[in-house]
């Protein structure tokens, strides 16, 4: 567990009850009771400092290039997804796991002899099947939406000097 997922009292009775076990090297609170080291918010949101102090004139050209090296673009990481494990991904979760339960009790009882169950378990099949196409189409045609809009977005930005 992270220091900021804890609660207000809970940060501050591990704080308290760590009072004097703070490991220097690692910059980590140790408590071998939790099972685990806390780093201190100070340093999880260390900044650092040249970044803040930007004349007011704006950066030079070398100082924009240094940064751009040593930093990167602003921009925030795109992953790529197989689209058949997003695609199988909308057959697992709470209601789909339901309706798999559902058609196995209904196949079950189909294979036990009793065939005035199979159209139950044909129609809990198609639902399934159905349903998660119907969501991986509707995520995949909003993600193209996205990526439609992102692309529109002109990468220029005016700079006013006063």
């Amino acid at each position: 567990q992270t220091w900021y997922a804890m609660a207000g009292e809970e940060k501050k009775r591990l704080t308290d009850s760590l009072a004097g076990r703070y490991d220097t090297v690692t910059n980590t609170y140790v408590d071998p009771e939790v099972g685990g080291n806390y780093k201190s918010p100070r340093e999880e949101n260390k900044i650092d400092e040249s970044l803040l102090r930007t004349p007011e004139s704006g950066l030079s050209s070398e100082e924009a290039a240094n940064r751009l090296s040593k930093f990167g673009y602003n921009e925030l990481p795109e992953k790529d997804e197989n689209l058949i494990l997003k695609f199988l991904s909308f057959f697992w979760g709470p209601m789909p796991c339901m309706i798999w339960l559902a058609a196995i009790v209904e196949l079950i009882q189909c294979l036990s002899g009793r065939s005035e169950h199979w159209p139950d378990f044909a129609v809990l099949l198609g639902l399934q099947f159905v349903n998660g196409t119907v969501a991986f189409f509707e995520e995949y045609n909003a993600g193209n939406a996205i990526a439609e809009l992102k692309a529109s977005l002109a990468p220029k930005a005016n700079v006013c000097l006063r």
